[in-house]
């Protein structure tokens, strides 16, 4: 009975931790932009705007699909108690990541945009606007 007790104890402990973090919810999503790079005479303009693109998708079970400057990745989305979220990469061009957290983009949502920060590629932040809802259980 006492062993029974404390399951019981343990498990509710372990649903109101889980309830304790914050949600991916408002993330989730597709997401599109672009970073603005002003192109110099004699750039190629349409890999210029290849290399600025972002486009970032994240489902409901918090995992996400990133795509930034003709780079794919794959990862999980770990939010902030303020609200920010950290894309945490899994794996880069469908390999597995071993990048230093320092480098892991952040979002952060103002209104119906989010702010998209990639530390890796460079500073210039890009504005994602939401392109369309995502169902997780359409996630391949």
């Amino acid at each position: 009975m006492a062993r029974l007790m404390m399951l019981s104890i343990a498990s509710l402990t372990l649903l109101a931790l889980a309830g304790c973090q914050p949600s991916a919810t408002p993330y989730v999503g597709d997401w599109k932009g672009s970073r603005v790079y002003q192109i110099q005479p004699g750039d190629n303009a349409l890999l210029a705007k290849h290399i600025a693109e972002v486009k970032l998708t994240v489902y409901s079970n918090g995992t996400f699909k990133l795509y930034d400057g003709g780079l794919t990745a794959e990862g999980r989305l770990d939010v902030d108690s303020d609200g920010s979220a950290k894309l945490r990469i899994l794996t880069m061009l469908s390999v597995r990541s071993d990048m230093d957290e320092s480098k892991f983009p952040k979002v952060t949502k103002e209104g119906d945009k989010l702010v998209y920060r990639n530390g890796l590629i460079d500073s210039k932040e890009a504005e994602l606007t939401k392109v369309s809802a995502t169902d997780s259980s359409l996630r391949p």
